[in-house]
C-alpha cells in the first residue's frame, strides 16, 4: 500500500502543475470513432465523450464502479459471505481515489515512453504493465 501511495503522489506531484496549461505537453488521448449502429453504441459513444471531456474523472468513476462490483461478486461467490457493506464502500472508494488517478497517470506516462503500436513496443508495454504497476 505504502508504494501506491508513493506513486500517486509522485504522479500527482509531477503532472497536477501543468494539468491546467494549454501547452502542458500532456497529449490528450486520440479519439476513437463508435458508431452508433453497433449494439450498445450510444452507451459507448457516450463514454468515449467522457473519456474526451473529462479523462480523469471518468476514469476514477470507473475505476470505482469495478472495484465496487468486483468486491461485491467476491464476497457473494467466492468467499460465500454475507455482503459487508463498508469493505465494498472501502474497495470503490481505493477505485476512485487511488486506482482511476495513478492508473491514468502511469498509463499516460508509459505511452509517453513508449510509442507506437509495434509488437515489440506493445509487448515492451504489457511487461511493464504485469511487472511494475500490477503488483502495486
Amino acid at each position: 500500500m505504502r508504494v501506491s501511495v508513493l506513486l500517486s503522489l509522485l504522479c500527482a506531484s509531477s503532472v497536477s502543475a501543468n494539468l491546467n496549461k494549454p501547452n502542458s505537453g500532456l497529449r490528450p488521448l486520440k479519439e476513437i470513432a463508435v458508431k452508433d449502429s453497433v449494439r450498445g453504441g450510444s452507451l459507448l459513444s457516450e463514454y468515449q465523450k467522457a473519456l474526451n471531456t473529462n479523462p480523469i474523472l471518468t476514469k476514477m468513476m470507473t475505476s470505482m464502479i469495478g472495484f465496487g462490483i468486483s468486491d461485491t461478486l467476491t464476497q457473494l461467490f467466492i468467499e460465500k459471505l454475507d455482503l459487508d457493506f463498508m469493505r465494498i464502500l472501502k474497495m470503490a472508494s481505493f477505485g476512485f481515489l487511488i486506482h482511476g488517478t495513478t492508473g491514468h497517470f502511469f498509463y499516460n506516462f508509459l505511452d509517453s515512453l513508449l510509442v507506437g503500436t509495434k509488437p515489440l513496443i506493445v509487448a515492451s508495454k504489457v511487461a511493464i504493465d504485469q511487472t511494475c504497476w500490477a503488483p502495486v
